[in-house]
C-alpha cells in the first residue's frame, strides 16, 4: 500500500490535514488502499468541520452532532459508517484510547429485497396454494 500522494497532495492553507500519526498507522496496519482512501477523506471532513476543536478536545457529543449533520443531509448509511468508523480509528488505534465512542450509535441496515429472495417468496407462494 502506498499513500505517498496523499502526503504529498496540496490542499487549501486554512484545510486542516489528516495528522501523520493517522497516516502512519494506516500503514502499519495494512489496510486496503480504498479504505485509506476513504478513512482519511472522512476524517479530513470530520476535522475541517471541527476546526475550532483540538482534535483531543472533541467529545461524544460533538461527534454525535456531527453524524447527526450528515443524516440531515441525507448521506448514505455506508458514508455514515465510514464517517464513525474513520473517527474511532483515530481515537481507539491512533491514540490508544480504547471504547471512547463505542456507544455512537449507527443506521439500522435497510433490508434488502434480493433477486433470490423474491424467487423464494414466490416459490413458496407457489407450493403453499397448489
Amino acid at each position: 500500500m502506498d499513500i505517498t500522494w496523499f502526503r504529498q497532495r496540496s490542499l487549501p492553507e486554512n484545510f486542516r490535514h489528516c495528522p501523520t500519526s493517522y497516516l502512519d498507522k494506516l500503514q502499519l496496519k495494512k489496510y486496503a488502499n480504498n479504505t485509506v482512501k476513504s478513512y482519511i477523506l472522512a476524517f479530513e471532513t470530520f476535522i475541517n468541520y471541527h476546526k475550532a476543536k483540538e482534535l483531543i478536545q472533541i467529545n461524544k457529543n460533538d461527534v454525535r452532532n456531527y453524524i447527526l449533520k450528515l443524516i440531515q443531509e441525507n448521506k448514505s448509511d455506508s458514508y455514515i459508517n465510514i464517517a464513525i468508523n474513520s473517527i474511532k480509528f483515530y481515537y481507539e488505534s491512533v491514540l490508544g484510547m480504547p471504547n471512547r465512542f463505542y456507544q455512537i450509535e449507527r443506521s439500522r441496515k435497510a433490508k434488502k429485497n434480493t433477486k433470490s429472495t423474491f424467487k423464494r417468496r414466490c416459490f413458496k407462494r407457489y407450493y403453499k396454494y397448489k
